[in-house]
């Protein structure tokens, strides 16, 4: 039984759900094969190219799926978008089944969200940043135009914004405590890259709704997500879509709860 991760992002990597996961996983009988996005922190990974990014991504994404062959894909966040650009791309891709967590498909309404956070967090300590924000947020028009790639630089400067991901204090904990290895913190270099080149691309129409299930996991506490955006979405190109959703966890539940995640893993995964 093999479960092939997707990290969120971009920038990201999957270190934080290696950490997390392992050891469970092996308790469970699970090989789980966690994929890294190319990065210049990463030397001995595949190499990245600036120009692309975003093609480059998920062409290097398909390579390993494909090598992969696993038996559940599990997509947190923006790696959620991927797999669905993915899955546009080549429809037909050995997917036997589809774990999202906390999927992030519109992105300029998340990245709205995350300023309005940060505006609220930035208010007495930043006031001007924060009504920077708020024009940022009110102006911005579409994916990637000048106001909103200036609005989420701002929101990289709130040192708030991870709190408000996590309810469980050890989990965000090893979140940090991971991304301060160089290899394993944020790239912001590949995540401006890959937004800059999602934003230019445009994907072929799917011929019929894909026959995948699909389970959405969510926190009750994230704060970025919505259920009726994503759901629409997800609606409209897969046949069979369930939703769960977790108890007092944020945007990232497998961190939260590792060993009740795994026994998720084993219930979806065939026996």
């Amino acid at each position: 039984m093999n479960v092939f991760f997707i990290h969120g992002g971009p920038g990201f990597n999957s270190e934080p759900d290696r950490v997390a996961l392992q050891g469970a996983l092996r308790q469970q009988g699970i090989s789980g094969t966690f994929w890294d996005e190319p990065s210049r922190l990463r030397p001995q990974g595949t190499a990245f190219l600036q120009d692309n990014a975003y093609s480059l991504w998920l062409e290097d994404l398909h390579r390993a799926l494909t090598q992969a062959g696993p038996s559940l894909v599990v997509a947190s966040s923006f790696g959620a978008k991927g797999l669905l650009d993915l899955l546009h791309l080549y429809p037909d891709t050995e997917v036997a089944q589809i774990l999202m967590i906390a999927p992030t498909l519109n992105m300029g309404a998340v990245f709205k969200r995350m300023m309005h956070i940060s505006e609220k967090d930035l208010s007495s300590s930043a006031p001007a940043t924060a009504q920077r924000l708020r024009e940022c947020r009110e102006g911005s028009k579409s994916f990637w135009d000048p106001l909103m790639q200036e609005g989420l630089g701002l929101v990289w400067q709130n040192p708030n914004l991870l709190t408000h991901y996590f309810t469980d204090d050890k989990a965000l904990r090893l979140w940090v405590g991971v991304g301060a290895d160089p290899r394993f913190g944020i790239d912001m270099e590949s995540q401006i890259a890959v937004l800059a080149d999602l934003a230019r691309l445009r994907l072929p129409a799917l011929a019929h709704p894909l026959d995948k299930p699909v389970l959405v996991l969510t926190g009750s506490s994230d704060p970025v997500f919505n259920q009726d955006e994503v759901s629409s979405e997800l609606k409209s190109i897969f046949s069979n879509v369930a939703f769960e959703n977790w108890s007092g966890c944020g945007h990232m539940p497998q961190l939260e709860r590792p060993v009740d995640f795994v026994h998720l893993l084993k219930r979806l995964l065939p026996n």
